[in-house]
Parts: C-alpha cells; structure tokens; sequence
C-alpha cells in the first residue's frame, strides 16, 4: 500500500473535524456532503472501508511518521488488521 504524506492526513482529519463541527451546528446540506467527501477521500487514502477504521488508520500512519520504533508500528498495524 501507497502510504499518504502526513501532512495530507492532517488536513483530512482537520477537515473532517471541522465539517463535524459545521454539521452539528447548522445541519446544512454542504455541511453532510464535505463530511461525505472527506469521508470518501480519508478511506481512499488509509485503504478503509469506513471512517472509524479510516481514523484509527491515519492515527497510526501519523504515529509511525514520528520518531516510534518500527517494532511498535508493525506490532500497531497487526493488530488494526486483526
């Protein structure tokens, strides 16, 4: 798998953040098609079917872009497999 550039996962976590936020509050029509879109392109870019998967994904990408052990990402993505 492709992996995406951190920063490009932070932007869409923040965005989706920031429609959920917009959505809460207005119950606007765009407000439910960004968080639907953002949903689409944060499982196109994790390889997810759903966005608790998607998050808990770009969670450990995120993870593993800092300074952990490459023992404890490998032991971290075996076990969002499982």
């Amino acid at each position: 798998m492709l992996e995406p550039h951190p920063k490009t996962l932070r932007i869409l976590l923040a965005r989706y953040a920031e429609a959920r936020i917009t959505h809460a509050h207005t119950k606007s029509v765009a407000a439910s098609k960004e968080i639907d879109d953002v949903v689409h392109a944060l499982c196109a870019a994790t390889s997810t079917a759903c966005v608790e998967e998607a998050i808990a994904a770009a969670d450990l990408l995120l993870a593993a872009s800092s300074c952990q052990s490459p023992a404890a990402v490998a032991r971290d993505r075996a076990s969002l497999a499982a």
